[in-house]
């Protein structure tokens, strides 16, 4: 998906669903509310879990955890 067989990331914005249909029309005076998170991530490298309080990038080098 990238111009060169690179690595890809595709950063989403929106409110989480784990299934597509969750997402249909609401109804007049309907509300439906999320929270985002914006946290900075380039010194840790590349992501392998977070939370909202937390990013990992957990590596094993030389039989050791990084």
């Amino acid at each position: 998906m990238t111009d060169r067989n690179g690595p890809y990331i595709e950063l989403m914005c929106g409110v989480y669903t784990d299934n597509q249909p969750d997402f249909s029309w609401i109804q007049p005076y309907e509300e439906r509310n999320f929270t985002q998170y914006f946290m900075p991530y380039q010194q840790v490298g590349v992501v392998k879990n977070a939370t909202k309080d937390a990013m990992v990038n957990v590596t094993l080098q030389d039989g050791k955890c990084r």
